[in-house]
């Protein structure tokens, strides 16, 4: 006789409660407001430094793919909330015993945008594309597992002229397309989060969490 409950018990058990969208809906709350917290601190340390002269609680670092990361993750919670609504899905992942398997890569968000049947624009998919990369590899190593995985870098400009007629280039294509200038994910990864791109994950946070209720409450 044991002390400890059988590891099948205990996945049965925590299988059917993970069954329920709030199960995952929880885990994503809880990964977005960690991130969070994290983008506040950032602007902690700024204060702190250069405003009132104070060190700050603990040393400054440069975190921001580690919050596209969490903010991936959190993503990803909602995405496969979706997909396990479907009975079909939910026994498909569900086929061999004591294990959770997806149809799609877990971490590539836009399939599993694509298998959630979430629709998305220009923004969302550019925004997804960063999220995947920082919580495959770029939000946790400091390379990825080859260089194929590397975002493509555009070519280096001799000069600042260069620079403006390319972006220049850029501006005129956008405007004639009637789109934003969304800036290369080679680019984004070396730069904090930006007002922007926090206002397009928390749109579609929340856009996700309405399509949860919706779809449950259309449920037969």
């Amino acid at each position: 006789m044991t002390d400890y409950e059988a590891a099948r018990d205990v996945w049965e058990f925590e299988k059917s409660y993970s069954l329920k969208p709030r199960a995952w809906i929880s885990h994503a709350v809880s990964l977005r407001y960690s991130a969070e917290a994290l983008l506040l601190y950032d602007e902690e340390v700024f204060d702190r430094i250069f405003r009132a002269k104070e060190q700050p609680r603990l040393p400054a670092f440069f975190s921001p793919n580690v919050e596209r990361m969490l903010l991936g993750f959190s993503l990803e919670n909602l995405f496969k909330a979706l997909i396990l609504m479907s009975a079909e899905n939910a026994r498909r992942a569900f086929a061999k015993q004591g294990n959770l398997a997806w149809s799609v890569a877990s971490h590539d968000l836009l399939k599993l945008a694509a298998s959630a049947n979430v629709p998305l624009n220009r923004e969302e998919e550019h925004l997804l594309d960063v999220l995947s990369t920082c919580a495959i590899w770029a939000g946790r190593y400091p390379l990825p597992m080859n260089e194929h995985q590397f975002p493509r870098r555009r070519k280096g400009a001799p000069h600042r002229e260069m620079l403006n007629r390319r972006r220049r280039k850029e501006f005129e294509r956008a405007m004639k397309a009637g789109t934003e200038i969304l800036r290369c994910k080679h680019d984004q990864l070396h730069t904090n989060i930006g007002g922007t791109e926090l206002d397009c994950y928390r749109q579609l946070f929340d856009r996700l969490l309405l399509e949860i209720e919706t779809r449950g409450n259309n449920a037969p």
